[in-house]
């Protein structure tokens, strides 16, 4: 049986025989929080692993943009760097032509980029974070001389962890979870054998693979990041 890192575990055994007592005392656990359930000698031994609060593992911030010119979108994406850090990657840029709701607001032929800053975050700080590009959004437009509802660029912050891609966002659905001063959490992409793959409910512009390039990107450099290259 391989010895992997000791948990503390509470059990009990059904009609378990010495040795199989013997393997459960040398069983240890690296998943805490799993119910378990082992065989030895054909007897049944049932045992639980207690959870343990433990920090977050970091994560990768990005930010996609949609606006109607190239210029304005790394002007904003400036203005970010001011709170959020250097910006290390950045993804080619896109015709954004998924849905027709930004048209009223920025106008036609939208364009679609992505970046990602090089300092990793705590997962807990993406609704601080998409309350900033909401602030960013509205200064922007108003060095554009446009009212403060009305967004030249538009600002979608989320992060990448291993596997997954979350994004920030202020409306409800049954699978968004709320987050804190009304901001809500969506996971967008899961990376499941070696690719991003979408849900029934992500975006079609993120469920099409035009962007999952650019997601690989970002999470290689996480990875390299988190454990070296």
């Amino acid at each position: 049986m391989a010895c992997l890192p000791r948990t503390h575990v509470l059990g009990y055994f059904s009609n378990a025989p010495d040795g199989a007592t013997r393997s459960v005392n040398r069983f240890t656990s690296c998943h805490p929080g799993l119910a378990l359930a082992l065989t030895a000698r054909g007897e049944a031994i049932h045992w639980l692993v207690m959870g343990h609060i433990r920090p977050p593992r970091r994560v990768k911030l990005i930010c996609g943009m949609i606006g109607p010119d190239h210029d304005l979108m790394r002007r904003a994406a400036k203005m970010t760097t001011h709170a959020f850090g250097e910006i290390d990657l950045t993804s080619e840029v896109w015709a954004f032509n998924a849905t027709d709701y930004y048209e009223v607001e920025m106008g036609p032929d939208l364009k679609r980029w992505f970046v990602s800053f090089r300092e990793l975050i705590s997962p807990e700080r993406i609704a601080e974070i998409k309350r900033l590009t909401m602030a960013t959004e509205t200064r922007l437009a108003e060095e554009c001389l446009r009212p403060a509802s009305q967004r030249v660029v538009n600002l979608d912050p989320g992060y990448v962890d291993l596997s997954k891609l979350v994004l920030a966002t202020t409306k409800d659905h049954a699978h968004r979870i709320y987050l804190d001063r009304g901001i809500y959490a969506e996971v967008t992409l899961r990376f499941h054998q070696g690719r991003w793959t979408p849900w029934p409910w992500t975006y079609p512009d993120y469920a099409a693979e035009t962007y999952h390039a650019f997601f690989v990107q970002v999470r290689q450099r996480l990875v390299e990041q988190l454990h070296g290259p």
